[in-house]
Parts: structure tokens; sequence; C-alpha cells
């Protein structure tokens, strides 16, 4: 990566292996700017995990989501970025789902109740 610096944020005491390929780290421009021009907007957070399916139920507290978006699922031991492949209100597909319903959508890792949802998006700025 010509120009960036990879900054790994120190964790406390010791760690697993499993937990140190999950340490976090930061991606900075040489001039202190952090990189990837990325937005993300809070939607709403899971509220079940159907394991069995892999399927996600989460509810739409904050904002809009449609089949095409790119979501990012985040918790205390959850990270996960993905596009929307599929969404289902009480069983039926359906393309858009509007702040204040419940919906399903596949996920390819496991999530937690209680993680948060958000929608991804370039970052207009650029």
């Amino acid at each position: 990566m010509d120009g960036f610096v990879l900054d790994e944020i120190p964790l406390c005491g010791a760690i697993s292996a499993r937990r140190a390929r999950r340490a976090i780290f930061i991606v900075r421009s040489e001039n202190g700017a952090h990189g990837g021009g990325l937005e993300r907007k809070k939607v709403g957070h899971v509220f079940h995990y159907f394991s069995k399916v892999g399927v996600a139920a989460i509810n739409l507290t904050d904002g809009d989501l449609k089949v095409g978006d790119t979501v990012q699922i985040q918790g205390p031991t959850t990270n996960l970025t993905q596009p929307v492949e599929s969404m289902q209100i009480e069983q039926q597909p359906v393309g858009k789902a509007a702040k204040g319903q419940s919906v399903g959508i596949r996920v390819k890792e496991r999530v937690r109740e209680k993680d948060l949802v958000y929608a991804v998006t370039p970052d207009s700025r650029e």
C-alpha cells in the first residue's frame, strides 16, 4: 500500500491466537487522514440469529435498507461487511424495507443479538 501506514491498536494482556486474528488495524495515509473513503449510517440492530439457515433478524430502527446495499454488522465479537443479496419480511421476499420494519437477511458469518447494523456507502466528500 504505497502512501499508507498500518497502525496496530495495542491490546492489553495475553490474548489467544484466535483473538489475535481479530485485532483491530487502522489504515491511515501518511498525512494522518484515514483512508478507505467509506461512510456508514446506523440502520438498526440484530434481534435474533437463525443459525441453521444463517439468517439475521434485524429491526430497522434508524433507516431504510434495500437489496444491493452493503451492510456492516458490528458487535463485541462480530465484524462483518457484506452486500444484502436477499431480504425477507414474514418469509416473503422484498426488495426494500423502511424504518420501523423487521427483516431477515442471509449472512455469511454468525452474528449476535444486539449487534449494530450499518449501511455502508462510498464517502461523498471524495
